[in-house]
């Protein structure tokens, strides 16, 4: 490995071992907080850990990829932002908790797909309130950082429509296709590679652009230019 990998995954661990805290502290938060029967806290904690332990003490890209984008317009002191960054991965996580409901996958391991989704929503709430409850950010950056986690949050849950609703067996007959007299393909309604380039670009993209809250972080960034760095981000997860 050259040092520019090196100094990469040096970087990588250090945001991530920040990061990790934060997240805890405010998992934890949430269990305290409940007011519910100590046996029905448990539930909801077992519910919350069938991923979050499969997710701890690694390494976590999206924050990184944060502060990546918060020095890349001039942001000094990444340290400052470390409650945000732990909210891009708090949000990213919340997809993955939704998913399980979804697809089903771990059914050896989740007691409840309802709970997942309910765990996914909680974890979502804590991402939003770590931006709202920022002691350094204006009104305005706070908002925009909010918009766009709700827009990513939109597209990934379109992005989840399009996979359970329209890339289906039950839906094969749509994306065939038929030649006409002189042999040239044309599909009847729909064109299954483009839905499927769109449901990938929809999932996986949007909890990469959502890092681009590092950028807006800054009074200073130009927003415009954010847009050039928002198309290397929604690639990444494409």
């Amino acid at each position: 490995m050259n040092d520019n990998g090196v100094q990469h995954f040096a970087r990588l661990k250090e945001t991530s071992d920040l990061v990790w805290p934060i997240i805890e502290r405010e998992v934890e938060n949430l269990y305290e907080n409940l007011r519910v029967y100590d046996d029905d806290k448990a539930v909801l904690k077992s519910e919350m850990e069938v991923f979050f332990k499969r997710r701890r003490h690694k390494l976590l890209l999206r924050p990184y990829l944060t502060r990546l984008a918060y020095e890349f317009y001039g942001g000094k002191d990444w340290k400052k932002n470390i409650d945000v960054f732990a909210a891009v991965e708090l949000f990213n996580i919340s997809t993955y908790q939704s998913n399980l409901c979804f697809d089903k996958k771990l059914m050896n391991e989740v007691a409840n797909n309802s709970n997942q989704y309910i765990a996914s929503m909680l974890t979502l709430s804590l991402a939003t309130k770590l931006i709202q409850d920022s002691q350094i950010f204006s009104s305005e950056q706070k908002n925009r950082a909010i918009q766009l986690l709700n827009e990513s949050n939109n597209k990934v849950y379109l992005g989840q429509y399009i996979d359970l609703n329209m890339l289906t067996f039950s839906k094969f007959k749509s994306y065939q296709y038929q030649k006409n007299q002189y042999g040239i393909v044309r599909y009847k309604k729909k064109h299954f590679y483009h839905d499927y380039v769109e449901r990938c670009n929809k999932i996986g993209g949007s909890t990469f652009e959502v890092c681009l809250i590092g950028a807006l972080l800054n009074s200073n960034t130009d927003l415009e230019k954010v847009e050039e760095l928002r198309n290397l981000y929604y690639k990444f997860g494409s």
